[in-house]
């Protein structure tokens, strides 16, 4: 599932707002990670390479590990 699509309709963790939801879900994808299965990949294998991306801080880190453990849930 594409990355953009999913930071906007389905991303939403309680207690955040969408606005960041949807920044976040840019970065990702502007550093080239364009769909949701390969982001949840990057974060168990090599979640440094996430820390890395510009922008990313250690509270949108918590909320991607977040959204990627709802995904792989949902989607498997």
């Amino acid at each position: 599932m594409d990355i953009l699509e999913y930071f906007e309709q389905h991303a939403i963790p309680e207690g955040t707002n969408r606005i960041s939801t949807r920044y976040i879900g840019r970065q990702i994808y502007r550093a080239g990670i364009t769909d949701m299965g390969m982001l949840c990949a990057i974060m168990r294998d090599s979640p440094e390479r996430i820390k890395d991306l510009r922008n990313i801080g250690e509270k949108s880190f918590e909320l991607i590990l977040e959204i990627c453990k709802d995904y792989e849930n949902i989607w498997g």
